[in-house]
């Protein structure tokens, strides 16, 4: 489909979770203390800080928020583009 032709909620969905999805090949492929640069920085640590947030309320620890959220955090800022770009095409089209 060519960039022109998407809806406004499409674009801001591949450009939220394709961001987030770069962020997680660097984290992925980093094996130094410099790639926690990578993880403060990026879409990954608001992520990370919800699901510290939410562990008590469903019982898990803190070691789950710090190997999922990486995986996690592509569909949520996915999710998050589409609702921005869902808006902007909503006032575009007004």
């Amino acid at each position: 489909m060519n960039n022109k032709k998407m809806p406004y909620w499409l674009k801001g969905g591949v450009i939220g979770g394709g961001v987030a999805f770069v962020f997680y090949l660097l984290v992925s492929f980093c094996f130094d203390y410099f790639c926690l640069v990578f993880y403060i920085v990026s879409p990954i640590y608001p992520v990370i800080f919800l699901l510290n947030l939410l562990a008590p309320v469903f019982g898990y620890s803190w070691i789950f928020a710090e190997v999922y959220a990486p995986i996690l955090s592509i569909p949520i800022w996915f999710i998050i583009g589409s609702l921005i770009g869902a808006i902007v095409g909503y006032i575009k089209k007004k």
